[in-house]
């Protein structure tokens, strides 16, 4: 597809649209460390409740015992599960929420702090919000661990010959030496290449969330099979995009300048969806007028 914004242009794009609502970006901000902070506060009263001697006492002597036994293995796991049920259940409504006001943004319509709620209005609505990001987290998970299964096991057979401390372990190990110096030599390298075919490969999920964003009526399979559609031949291209962000991502280690520079980074993104989808009219910054007062430099294919 020929498109007719390099990467510069699209940014620019971004930053004008952001230029005027850096106190509304400012507020969804607190917004979401808010809710953040109150997902945090309910795990820890969760862990209290857990570990409260006053609970376990209500408990008879036999199921105390039982339960004793399995807690440090359980418990562990209860609370992860139950910290990660919190937050998906609290603040993926809220991100895709913060998605859609600056799809809206990127639209020209207005788009108020209160919008960041849209996904709480109903159940149907929340449910999506909580299943889309649940689907998303399982397939990356899920490919994450396919494509690095090979660091693992260079990593396993490293790890083994290091710490063989048995004389039948220490005879393996040597008999697998050649083997084994190669796997600790490569274990950094496979590493490294997988992890950049994995970034490459789950770009094909990368506009999921603008999709639902630009209509919130759209199937969540659906939605991920138009991303898929989108980025089809374009991977690399996305990567390279991705990667021109480095030096403003490196920007919120120092916090502050997040209030810029993730809007910045989503609204880039939109406009990137606006422009494989070919969907200009929807923006008003990717009208006529602005066409005829921008400079393009060269066309570049996605």
């Amino acid at each position: 597809m020929s498109m007719s914004f390099t990467f510069k242009d699209i940014k620019k794009l971004s930053k004008d649209t952001i230029r005027g609502n850096i106190f509304s970006e400012l507020c969804v901000l607190t917004t979401v460390i808010f809710f953040f902070l109150l997902c945090m506060l309910i795990e820890e009263v969760f862990i209290f409740f857990t570990h409260s001697q006053n609970y376990w006492s209500l408990l008879n002597d036999s199921a105390e015992k039982v339960i004793n036994s399995l807690s440090s293995i359980a418990m562990p796991a209860l609370i992860t599960f139950f910290s990660a049920l919190v937050y998906f259940i609290v603040l993926s409504p809220l991100i895709l929420g913060v998605k859609y006001r600056r799809v809206l943004l990127a639209q020209n319509k207005p788009a108020g702090v209160l919008i960041v709620f849209t996904f709480f209005k109903s159940i149907k609505t929340w449910f999506k919000a909580f299943m889309y990001t649940a689907v998303l987290f399982t397939v990356k998970l899920f490919w994450s661990v396919l494509f690095l299964i090979p660091s693992f096991a260079l990593f396993s057979m490293s790890l083994f010959s290091l710490s063989a401390t048995n004389e039948v372990y220490i005879n393996i190990a040597n008999y697998f030496s050649v083997p084994v110096s190669l796997s600790i030599f490569l274990f950094p390298c496979v590493f490294v290449f997988s992890s950049i075919l994995l970034c490459i490969f789950l770009k094909r999920y990368y506009f999921v969330p603008y999709i639902l964003a630009d209509d919130i009526t759209t199937p969540i399979f659906k939605a991920f099979l138009k991303s898929s559609e989108l980025s089809k031949h374009k991977k690399s291209d996305i990567f390279l995009f991705e990667l021109s962000f480095f030096h403003v991502k490196l920007l919120n280690l120092f916090i502050f300048p997040i209030v810029y520079t993730i809007p910045y980074i989503s609204l880039s993104r939109i406009f990137l969806f606006y422009k494989l989808s070919g969907i200009e009219h929807k923006s008003c910054t990717l009208n006529n007028e602005y066409k005829k007062t921008a400079v393009f430099k060269k066309q570049l294919d996605l």
